[in-house]
């Protein structure tokens, strides 16, 4: 009975979708995380020493409440690292665009309003974007905010540029 059921369910969205009253679904696929082997790779290469954290929520926690809103508008880091005289917060991105100076001068008010790194709230806060592509307009921009940019690419790169920019399914 139930195979049934699911058979006439099927082709009944089926009909649907060929008369275009409903949309298929779209195809899902499996996400690459590409970021984060880039963020990854980047420490390892140029940090391996250093203490060095991995998408770490800034700021406040809220005391005593668990509130929902409080979960869905946390913000995450990508990378910091504990230099000996700074800490440095790291945005990756594959494509920076001028976005990340938002999210960076974000985290950098957040940082010294954030428990778990207490003990360095004295030290000052150097902001950087780790990327692999952008345009020089949106470098010199960056730039232009106080914030570094490093172009490097991680080991993902090529397989990056084909999926996501040359838009190649494989």
């Amino acid at each position: 009975m139930t195979d049934e059921i699911s058979e006439m369910v099927d082709q009944r969205i089926g009909s649907l979708i060929a008369s275009g009253v409903i949309a298929p679904a779209k195809k899902r696929r499996k996400g690459m995380n590409w970021e984060s082997k880039l963020a990854y790779e980047y420490v390892q290469t140029f940090y391996p020493n250093f203490p060095a954290w991995f998408r770490v929520s800034v700021g406040p926690v809220p005391g005593g409440q668990d509130n929902p809103l409080y979960y869905k508008l946390r913000r995450w880091a990508d990378i910091i690292i504990r230099m000996p005289d700074h800490i440095s917060l790291i945005e990756v991105k594959m494509l920076a665009k001028p976005d990340v100076v938002g999210q960076l001068l974000n985290y950098a008010v957040l940082f010294p309003q954030t428990p778990m790194f207490e003990k360095y709230w004295s030290l000052p806060v150097k902001l950087k974007v780790v990327c692999s592509l952008t345009d020089e307009v949106t470098k010199k921009f960056i730039e232009s905010q106080g914030i570094e940019v490093e172009i490097w690419k991680a080991s993902n790169f090529d397989a990056w540029y084909e999926q996501v920019i040359l838009k190649k399914n494989h």
